[in-house]
């Protein structure tokens, strides 16, 4: 388990909300907030005026400040008032003056008050205060580059498993042919020495990468993953949605 320091609560957190690249993955619903800590909990509904906010592929702020001492703050829940269906990437919580707090949606959860759509209530927790740093390098043959691809990887060590948001460099055309990308992801669990990865994709154009590689902050060792089967990935029928590679 993650140990807070703070022994008191924080009268003020910074929370930022990254809604998913999916499509549709934004709400027009009501987003409400619940923080949990060692003295209790404080839910705020998060709303900016003038701004329409959770869109697709959009980052948003808010300031929650709660009006009892929750303690040492532990982990947080969201729900909306509504059946629009909402997928949240990652949010990140900074307790005033304490560190800051990281949680991923590694399974694109769907939010949503309508049982086929998705779950009422979604309870996030983090993994562990640990940076990996994540290289893809896209094959240089032709159509190996990929547009509205959406991956996320999941980490297997001695030590256990971590898993990231979806990957994307905002601002920037990753995943193109012959081109390397870096994707740096804080508030990861430290899982030891890396044994395989299973990556995951969802989009239909087809992408072709060469290599992953992969490493922390705390063991620096690049431990590399090539496509040695030559496999194409996207959610098409023809190609491949999840692939799990492992060092022999």
């Amino acid at each position: 388990a993650v140990v807070s320091t703070q022994s008191t609560g924080a009268l003020r957190y910074v929370v930022t909300v990254a809604t998913s690249d999916l499509p549709h993955a934004g709400t027009n619903d009501k987003v409400y907030l619940t923080l949990y800590g060692s003295k209790g909990s404080y839910r705020q509904k998060l709303d900016k005026k003038w701004r329409n906010d959770f869109e697709e592929s959009h980052v948003d702020t808010y300031n929650v400040e709660p009006t009892t001492d929750i303690g040492y703050f532990t982990h947080l829940m969201w729900d909306i008032d509504g059946s629009d269906a909402w997928i949240l990437n990652y949010v990140t919580v900074q307790p005033e003056g304490g560190r800051k707090y990281y949680f991923y949606n590694y399974d694109t959860v769907k939010i949503s008050t309508k049982a086929s759509e998705g779950y009422s209530r979604y309870t996030m927790y983090e993994q562990g205060q640990e940076t990996y740093y994540i290289t893809f390098m896209t094959a240089d043959e032709k159509h190996a580059d990929a547009n509205g691809m959406f991956p996320t990887i999941k980490i297997e060590g001695s030590w256990g498993v971590t898993k990231t948001g979806l990957l994307d460099l905002y601002d920037h055309n990753d995943m193109q042919r012959g081109k390397k990308d870096i994707y740096t992801v804080p508030g990861m669990k430290y899982v030891g020495d890396i044994k395989c990865i299973e990556i995951t994709v969802r989009g239909k154009d087809g992408w072709k990468f060469q290599y992953i590689e992969v490493h922390s902050g705390r063991n620096m060792r690049a431990t590399y993953f090539y496509n040695t089967a030559g496999i194409w990935m996207s959610t098409k029928s023809k190609d491949v949605s999840r692939y799990r590679m492992c060092q022999k």
